[in-house]
């Protein structure tokens, strides 16, 4: 497995793919990272003749949480007739009547996936989110951490959904 993309997401995306117990061979990036916190060898870009060569070999998954510039390298590497494999987490609980695409979603740690739910191609569902009954989760959509999509809801193409969290620092 080579991963497109090699900074945060890719991180969290790395971790999925080591608990799966799947290998990643190495990373595409626009260039090799100084910051390298899991020694994968740089492989080139998804276009140069060594990220292909890699990508084709082993495979790939687009770990970029960028949705318009995911969308963008999927569709690329499409006209090259590759297609992209999910990074599932083993902790994710999917209902056996909820609809996966098969190619470049994300579900990561502790994320659950109700009944007759819908999760399009490129879609990330990120640490511990919920998608309840029905709902449906849009091309290259990014639900974030923990976030809620109660039932029935419609989220559409290239939309980040996040809950409110506090980030940085917090002082009185």
């Amino acid at each position: 497995m080579v991963l497109i993309g090699y900074s945060g997401h890719a991180f969290v995306v790395y971790g999925i793919f080591k608990a799966a117990g799947k290998n990643v061979m190495g990373y595409c990036d626009v260039a090799e990272k100084t910051y390298n916190p899991f020694g994968l060898p740089y492989v080139g870009t998804e276009n140069s003749e060594t990220g292909l060569d890699a990508i084709k070999a082993s495979g790939y998954f687009i770990a970029v949480g960028d949705n318009k510039l995911r969308k963008k390298i999927y569709e690329a590497l499409q006209k090259n007739n590759l297609s992209s494999t999910n990074a599932i987490h083993p902790s994710a609980v999917i209902d056996s009547s909820a609809n996966i695409a098969t190619q470049g979603v994300m579900i990561a740690a502790n994320v659950t996936i109700n009944p007759l739910a819908f999760i399009a191609t490129g879609a990330i569902c990120n640490t511990g989110c919920i998608v309840e009954h029905e709902c449906a989760v849009g091309e290259f959509a990014h639900i974030g951490p923990r976030a809620v999509l109660c039932g029935n809801v419609k989220l559409v193409q290239v939309v980040l959904l996040v809950p409110m969290p506090l980030s940085g620092r917090v002082s009185q």
